[in-house]
């Protein structure tokens, strides 16, 4: 609702008359956290009963102040200020704050212990991902692997914007292919293409050869090529199939980044693997059949 551009109160109010009553306590109850950082670096942060962000800047954790608002009779804390580069913010449920053994009673962390646990995880570079999945498996474990509350994790980390296009799958209409191709061009940012028949009609359009590449072989894909003009040329299927799941993998802490750089060439662009929310990679995905 406030990416629509509803207000605080509109999204509150909505939610406090939708929300389903708990047939034990007859009470209706939720809780939120809302992040927005917009392109010019200002954020607003809204949070309801939720445990409060955990900002972090240059490696330490900061506090920002808040202004407390009463709508609908729910008591919300509203933060505005200004982002940096690498700053991270971490926004947890409350149950997040129960981990631990037992159902009655709380022998889990505190807000302290979830914040040491977020700065030991950031002591080498990781993704916003990354740290959220280390973060819900940490407070998995404390459960026992048998959660007694919602426990959610979401990390916001600021970074600079970059851009990758990729063009894959024939346009439905060959004579669209010209159109298609010099609009591809004419995005800013990284450009990929993938797929014997996307390459063939790039190269065919912009008048330029394709050549096999076996710099970075690996019998696992196909070789890349090379277009001039164009900054990766792959095959299709097998390799973004490939590349989906050696992102899963690396989310899963699976692989290491020196891992990704020795594999292939993808890490040669943008840094994809720390995009955010704030940071979403813009993707030209043209398929069709011929």
């Amino acid at each position: 609702m406030l990416f629509n551009g509803a207000t605080i109160e509109s999204c509150v109010e909505t939610i406090a008359k939708t929300l389903p009553v708990c047939k034990v306590r007859e009470v209706a109850y939720a809780t939120f956290s809302i992040l927005q950082i917009f392109r010019n670096g200002e954020a607003y942060l809204v949070e309801f009963d939720n445990p409060g962000c955990i900002f972090i800047r240059n490696h330490e954790v900061q506090s920002y102040p808040y202004k407390e608002r009463n709508i609908e009779g729910k008591q919300i804390h509203e933060y505005r200020f200004q982002v940096e580069l690498g700053d991270y913010f971490v926004l947890m449920s409350d149950g997040v704050l129960y981990a631990g053994p037992g159902d009655f009673l709380n022998f889990g962390w505190t807000w302290d212990s979830m914040a040491k646990a977020s700065l030991r995880c950031l002591s080498e570079e990781i993704s916003a991902s990354r740290l959220a999945v280390s973060l819900a498996d940490t407070c998995d474990e404390l459960y026992g692997h048998r959660p007694g509350d919602d426990t959610t994790v979401a990390v916001m980390h600021v970074i600079p914007r970059q851009v990758v296009n990729i063009f894959t799958g024939p346009p439905e209409n060959k004579e669209d292919d010209e159109r298609v191709v010099k609009a591809f061009m004419k995005q800013e940012g990284k450009k990929v293409v993938s797929g014997g028949t996307s390459a063939n009609i790039a190269a065919r359009v912009l008048g330029k050869e394709i050549y096999t590449s076996l710099k970075d072989y690996d019998p696992k894909v196909p070789p890349t090529a090379v277009i001039e003009g164009i900054d990766l040329v792959t095959e299709g299927v097998l390799t973004l199939g490939m590349a989906l799941k050696l992102l899963k993998k690396y989310v899963k802490k699976g692989l290491t980044p020196r891992f990704l750089r020795n594999w292939t060439r993808v890490t040669e662009l943008p840094d994809w693997q720390n995009c955010s929310s704030k940071n979403v990679p813009r993707y030209i995905c043209l398929s069709g059949k011929r």
